[in-house]
């Protein structure tokens, strides 16, 4: 495990650390058998395009659902005003 792992895994949750280093795993795999002219099967190609798009979908919609957490945290924390509030009246 590198430096960059520990950090990683200090920002993200497990779940997320899984899925990039699964995903990573098979990017370096495409990237030896076009860089070394390795020969793949159509099936092996299948798997490692399906497992990087499924990590690709994953990080999409993570970050969409903690944008939308975001928005609901920052609701929560600033006040409603409207021009009738009392608290506003006074200043």
């Amino acid at each position: 495990i590198s430096y960059t792992s520990i950090w990683a895994q200090s920002l993200i949750t497990a779940t997320s650390f899984l899925v990039m280093t699964n995903a990573n795993k098979f990017v370096i795999l495409a990237v030896e058998a076009c860089g070394f002219n390795a020969g793949m099967t159509s099936v092996q190609v299948a798997g490692a395009s399906l497992s990087i798009v499924g990590g690709l979908l994953y990080g999409q919609a993570r970050q969409e659902m903690e944008q939308l957490e975001l928005k609901g945290e920052r609701s929560m924390l600033l006040p409603k005003t409207s021009k009738s509030s009392p608290a506003l009246a006074g200043a």
